[in-house]
């Protein structure tokens, strides 16, 4: 596959006409994509799809130039045609040629969305991202060298061009004081800080670790606390239909398999239990609200029942 063929791929998985009017976000996972090649027939494993998909993006922007950057291919495909020949073969892509590039720079953060991020930490992981799949690096931003032409051209053309009819695409550019930093986190649709605050959610929904939960379970926790928990309204609007759910729920999934039953934050008191009489030890417990009592409860239900 050429590159025009994998932006392509990409672009329709984002934007078609079945999410006419609908908020648009390109959070996609490296997973999304290799198994969506694999599935036209393109490959037949995982390793073969990626590794291609590397190739293609760094041999088509500069195989020779030391240091390639990700802001270098955005440049490069901002000023590309939509259709190219290469050795008598004649590629099109229906799609603005930087999008792919666009969804590479999410990818440092889709890539293991269960582990918590900040702002401040984005071109740490970027450049440990890029260096492991040997993708063009992801430089700091600056008042000169950014990618602000990109994303506010990928706004006009699904708003202004597309009229919506593939998708709605709005760039949130506000992220604290991170300005750059702030456009490939405006587009997840689980941000970092609401997979660190899903304990919270857990307790309020009076779940306790381990139990069983259906796709019903899941979809209720988010209508019930996606605002509490911090979902953008356009995010959440894609997380409740059945594409955002296949894609949303083995994340929250993963987070409660991790769950010890407290809803602690890095601002969570700790509560201080007294030295035991028998010892000098000092020991704290941390405040689990009622969740393991529930728990109890729950199992010693359970065995009753079962003795029955």
């Amino acid at each position: 596959m050429h590159y025009y063929e994998w932006n392509n791929l990409i672009g329709g998985l984002l934007f078609n006409p079945s999410r006419a009017g609908q908020s648009v976000c390109l959070y996609l996972t490296q997973k999304q994509i290799v198994e969506t090649a694999m599935a036209a027939g393109y490959f037949e494993t995982e390793d073969e799809a990626w590794s291609c998909f590397t190739r293609r993006l760094r041999s088509w922007f500069d195989p020779t130039k030391q240091g390639l950057t990700l802001t270098d291919c955005i440049e490069k495909a901002l000023k590309s045609a939509q259709q190219i020949t290469v050795n008598e073969t004649v590629y099109i892509t229906h799609f603005p040629v930087y999008l792919g590039l666009l969804v590479v720079s999410i990818l440092p953060l889709t890539d293991d969305a269960t582990s918590f991020i900040n702002a401040s930490d984005y071109y740490k992981r970027a450049a440990v991202f890029m260096k492991q799949n040997a993708l063009p690096s992801v430089v700091p931003q600056t008042q000169t060298d950014n990618w602000n032409k990109a994303w506010q051209k990928l706004e006009h053309w699904a708003i202004e061009k597309k009229h919506c009819a593939w998708g709605r695409f709005h760039l949130n550019e506000s992220f604290g004081g991170h300005k750059y930093v702030g456009k490939p986190f405006s587009q997840c649709l689980i941000p970092p800080r609401v997979i660190r605050d899903l304990p919270k959610a857990f307790v309020r929904a009076g779940w306790v670790p381990y139990q069983l939960l259906t796709q019903l379970d899941w979809q209720s926790l988010l209508t019930t606390h996606c605002y509490d928990l911090g979902f953008r309204q356009a995010a959440l609007k894609t997380l409740l239909t059945p594409d955002g759910q296949h894609y949303a729920t083995p994340i929250l999934q993963e987070r409660f398999a991790q769950w010890d039953g407290t809803a602690q934050t890095a601002a969570s008191p700790t509560i201080p239990i007294a030295a035991s009489s028998k010892g000098s030890l000092n020991h704290e417990r941390i405040n689990k609200e009622d969740t393991y009592a529930r728990f109890y409860i729950t199992s010693g239900l359970s065995y009753k029942n079962a003795e029955k």
